[in-house]
């Protein structure tokens, strides 16, 4: 997804079939668009199979660009597919869009999800 692809919502929810092996840990590396520190919903946080796993921040600065997920096996094995969920702490209203057509930030933009065994 060159572009990326922006969430929308209250929650943005992504099911990963993977091949890794049950009993294994894993991380999800996450490839975020260039325009993901501008994103509305500065301050998210990410549930793994219904648990609530880590906090992220998006800012202008590179240290709040988020970039890894390392999932215990115990929870990874909890369901197949796995299911991760992204919900904004105060999520963007879209009424709130600046003016014009050209706004296109609802949620936080990314680009690409690769599965490494951890």
């Amino acid at each position: 997804m060159p572009e990326g692809v922006w969430t929308d919502g209250a929650e943005a929810r992504l099911a990963l079939d993977i091949a890794v092996p049950q009993g294994q840990p894993l991380v999800l590396e996450f490839r975020f668009g260039d325009d993901a520190r501008r994103s509305p919903n500065a301050h998210a946080i990410v549930h793994v199979n219904g648990r609530p796993l880590a906090e992220w921040r998006f800012g202008t600065g590179s240290e709040y660009t988020p970039n890894g997920l390392a999932i215990p096996a115990w929870l990874a094995d909890w369901c197949r597919p796995i299911d991760v969920s992204i919900r904004p702490l105060l999520p963007f209203r879209p009424r709130n869009r600046l003016s014009g057509p050209g706004d296109i930030r609802p949620g936080v933009q990314l680009r690409a999800v690769r599965v490494v065994e951890g």
